[in-house]
């Protein structure tokens, strides 16, 4: 019945379950279900009945789940979006600028990137994110961030001698301040348009399997790279 969700049965727990391909998932979200339950002061047993042990396991079974293969987006694919952005007018360079923020501070972008509004004092009326330039530093401010419910605080500084065309405070900077105290620069995008930009920028680049990618490969690209201008 609607409005009646909580506490779950186990019958619709059973159902739920056929919507994942991965037991790990459903196990995850599971969970979810449980931190419900107890804020709500109901019963959360239907999650540990042994039938829903038994759903995770067949979800195993269907072998419906294929880890994708590593597809990180790193600095050098990174810097040829940019260039790319510079050559070409309307979405193009804002869409290789969104993915270089996204990536220089190692943003979930749906969540973290999009947003984003000019000057620290947003911050404090609730925005989600907000950036501004402290001294030599670009800070961006978010209100909360995955295990981290207190928010964060992150500085960026000038890398232009090792890496000019991606420097935080020199490039970035200039891009996501210009419509000053309260802009949104990317409110023009959305999660779904920014993965089609990201695909379409790749491909026109001649990146292999360039509809595979994903935003959170930017998101993972910076973890992994070599290139010491972007070590943080």
């Amino acid at each position: 019945m609607k409005g009646k969700e909580l506490p779950p049965t186990v019958d619709g727990i059973l159902a739920w379950s056929t919507t994942f391909q991965c037991h790990r998932t459903f196990t995850n979200y599971l969970g979810h279900v449980k931190l419900a339950c107890a804020l709500c002061g109901v019963s959360s047993e239907a999650c540990e009945d042994p039938l829903i042990r038994r759903a995770k396991m067949a979800i195993n079974k269907k072998l419906m789940f294929e880890k994708r293969p590593e597809m990180w987006i790193r600095h050098d694919v990174v810097e040829l979006m940019l260039d790319l952005g510079s050559t070409c007018p309307g979405l193009y360079c804002e869409a290789s600028m969104l993915f270089l923020f996204t990536y220089v501070f190692m943003l979930r972008l749906p969540s973290e990137a999009l947003p984003t509004h000019v000057g620290s004092r947003v911050w404090k009326g609730g925005i989600q994110s907000a950036i501004s330039l402290d001294g030599d530093a670009l800070v961006l401010r978010l209100l909360t961030r995955k295990n981290r419910p207190e928010g964060a605080v992150l500085k960026r500084y000038c890398w232009c001698k090792r890496s000019p065309l991606t420097c935080p405070v020199h490039v970035l900077a200039k891009f996501l301040l210009r419509g000053g105290e309260g802009a949104a620069p990317f409110s023009a995008f959305t999660s779904k348009s920014s993965k089609d930009e990201l695909r379409e920028m790749l491909s026109h680049l001649g990146i292999e399997d360039a509809g595979m990618y994903r935003t959170q490969d930017l998101q993972e690209g910076i973890r992994v790279t070599s290139n010491p201008a972007v070590q943080l």
